[in-house]
Order: C-alpha cells, then structure tokens, then sequence
C-alpha cells in the first residue's frame, strides 16, 4: 500500500521534471533563435549589402580576365580552355544578360535604346 501511495507522487514529480524539461528546451530555442539572429545580423553588416547583377558580371569578367595577365599565359598555352573556369564564366555572365533582358524587355518597348547596367558596363569597357 505504501507503494501505491508514492506512485502519484512521482507521477506529480515526472511531470513536473517534464515541465522543467520542456521550459528548459523552450528557453533553449528561443536562446538559439535568438543567437541566429544576432549572427545574421552581424553577416549582412560584415558583407555589406548582396551584390547586384552588374556587381556579378563585373566580378565574373575579372576572372576571365585574370587567365590573360602575362603570368599566366603560359599555363593557359598548356591548358585547354574547358580545362578552365573561363566557359563557367562566360555562362554566368550569359544568364546574368539574359535575366537582365527579361527584366528590362517591357521599358526597351517604350525606349528602345535603353539598356540595362550590365549591357551598359560592357558598352562602356568595351567588354562586347
């Protein structure tokens, strides 16, 4: 009988731990939510704001580039050009271009000499 009276007591005392637990686990999320925040925060702060498309083909094409200065140029001789990054490049700048002329197709109706910033950078460095 003695038995069966601490039975609900350490039921009462079970479920008193699992409610410990689970406003520990509670406080433990809301502390890591919390720290998620904190750290993306100071990542947008450290990075600064995300690039633009122009930022991207302009940073794309100074990689081509860096294959072409003089010391380089004789790995590029041993080399095959799909050996290199140069085709993944050219295709991240093609579909930089190509999202840049659906974005910009319904203003070039009204003005068809407008251009977008990325098509306008390889104007103006004679990238094209």
């Amino acid at each position: 009988m003695d038995a069966n009276r601490r039975h609900p007591q350490s039921a009462q005392d079970s479920s008193r731990r699992r409610g410990a637990a689970q406003g520990h686990r509670n406080a433990a999320t809301e502390m890591l939510d919390r720290m998620r925040h904190l750290v993306d925060t100071v990542a947008v702060a450290l990075d600064g704001p995300l690039p633009t498309q122009k930022d991207r083909v302009v940073e794309t094409w100074a990689r081509i580039q860096e294959y072409y200065t003089p010391q380089r140029q004789d790995d590029l001789r041993k080399l095959r050009v799909t050996d290199t990054t140069i085709p993944h490049h050219l295709e991240a700048m093609l579909k930089l271009l190509a999202h840049e002329m659906i974005e910009t197709e319904s203003s070039v109706l009204e003005q068809p000499l407008e251009f977008g910033p990325c098509i306008e950078y390889l104007l103006q460095f004679h990238v094209l």
